[in-house]
């Protein structure tokens, strides 16, 4: 396998396991969540779909917190609440 094929996948797995985001993320930053588009199969917006009793969107805002975001974007979201 070539050099750069196995660097990608380990950044792949860092980044999988949260390490190679935390390790790369400037102190100061912003988050941009792109949270359009219904679901054809679900019948609802993505973002509005649950995992573990939050929507897509609340994780995400909370792991944009938690890493340290300074102001988040959201773009495309209508929500139903």
């Amino acid at each position: 396998m070539p050099e750069n094929n196995r660097k990608m996948q380990t950044d792949i797995s860092e980044l999988e396991n949260g390490q190679l985001a935390e390790q790369q993320l400037p102190s100061d930053f912003t988050l941009v969540v792109l949270a359009g588009g219904a679901s054809s199969h679900m019948g609802r917006e993505k973002s509005d779909m649950l995992l573990d009793g939050q929507t897509f969107l609340e994780i995400q805002i909370g792991k944009g917190c938690q890493l340290g975001a300074k102001q988040i974007l959201i773009s495309g979201y209508r929500g139903t609440q």
